[in-house]
């Protein structure tokens, strides 16, 4: 009787709490990672959206030089490479978010930035056409910034309300 009473409490106080403690750390540990995946993606998304405002502050300042350099003049070639260099990589890395479609950025703001990708193709008056027809130039510099401007502000509001998702 001793032997089957010892076994029980060898059961009873060493086997089951054991058996628990291993339980409850297998999903501690299945929590704590997907947690962790979920906060990784979390991350990946914030720096995405943050790049693609990079990308948009430096397509609005290509169109704000040119803008200028219409209106005045002004613009040295040094600063002008310097802007469209700036201008091709943020053409580039938007086409890249676009290509990747919606594995990160919500579905609205591919949308959204697909529209703005599609009005950034239409092909800028040429100087005759412009100088014959009046300010073509600068109206078409002014309304690509309206409308990265629009963007941008939509592509906030979707950023906002999908990282707090």
């Amino acid at each position: 009787m001793s032997v089957i009473f010892d076994t029980n409490l060898i059961i009873n106080s060493v086997v089951i709490p054991l058996l628990v403690a291993v339980i409850i750390a297998l999903i501690t540990s299945i929590f704590a990672i997907r947690r962790f995946r979920r906060e990784q993606f979390w991350s990946l998304k914030v720096k995405t959206y943050d790049t693609i405002f990079d990308a948009l502050f430096d397509i609005d300042e290509f169109f704000r030089i040119q803008l200028k350099d219409v209106a005045q003049n002004d613009i040295t070639e040094d600063e002008m490479d310097d802007v469209i260099d700036n201008y091709n990589e943020a053409s580039y890395y938007l086409g890249r978010v676009l290509f990747k479609g919606e594995f990160i950025v919500h579905k609205d703001g591919i949308h959204e930035l697909t529209d703005l990708n599609i009005a950034l193709q239409i092909k800028e008056p040429g100087f005759w056409k412009s100088l014959l027809l009046g300010n073509k130039r600068y109206n078409f510099y002014k309304e690509q910034r309206r409308l990265i401007r629009l963007s941008t502000d939509k592509i906030r509001i979707i950023a906002k309300s999908d990282l707090k998702s």
